[in-house]
């Protein structure tokens, strides 16, 4: 999460040995008081304050967030990779990584990854949905967020539903979500209302 290469663990001591930029190390030291606590220290379904990477000296990573937030209904470790590699497809966000052992997710990107990464984990951080929720991005792309709740019999089921959104939409950006029943798009209004035709057409499948 903080581009940190020089990082190694001394197990017998129960230290560890880090070198980089000082923006680098005082965030690995924010991110390892977080994480260093028995599991259930952060109030579940909320987050610490963030870590925002500070602007100056040329740094690429200039106005950056770097966010725990902890889980309060996802137990599994399954359920919380699926809510992972959920996050990081739907978002574009590819530093979102799983803490299982906190049930915590430790992700960095910029405030419009952060609004949707925080949208996606209340649809799916919670008891079972239904309908369909929707999340308008900004940008020029025009483009929508939506999880569908879906009445799949199956996890194979739900993969077909997904199958078939992406063959009428032509949507890369369609993804299941097994552990809630749920189908995670990103598209214009056009493409998701073809979607949504798919969806009813499969419902009790």
């Amino acid at each position: 999460v903080m581009d940190l290469q020089r990082y190694f663990p001394l197990n017998q001591q129960k230290a560890i040995v880090m070198r980089g930029a000082a923006w680098q190390v005082k965030g690995a030291d924010w991110l390892l008081g977080l994480l260093d606590r028995p599991a259930g220290a952060l109030p579940a379904g909320g987050a610490a304050p963030d870590f925002q990477v500070p602007d100056g000296g040329g740094n690429a990573f200039a106005g950056l967030v770097v966010r725990v937030v902890a889980l309060s209904h996802l137990e599994t470790p399954q359920a919380i990779q699926e809510l992972t590699n959920v996050t990081r497809s739907i978002a574009d966000m590819q530093r979102c990584f799983p803490v299982q052992s906190r049930r915590v997710l430790v992700m960095r990107g910029n405030d419009d990854q952060m609004a949707l990464a925080d949208w996606l984990s209340k649809q799916f951080d919670a008891p079972a949905g239904e309908g369909t929720k929707e999340f308008k991005m900004g940008g020029a792309g025009d483009e929508i967020v939506q999880v569908a709740f879906v009445n799949a019999l199956t996890p194979q089921s739900l993969m077909e539903t997904v199958n078939a959104i992406r063959t009428e939409t032509k949507m890369q950006r369609v993804f299941p979500f097994p552990p809630g029943k749920a189908v995670a798009m990103r598209g214009t209004a056009d493409e998701l209302a073809r979607a949504q035709q798919v969806i009813q057409s499969r419902q009790g499948k």
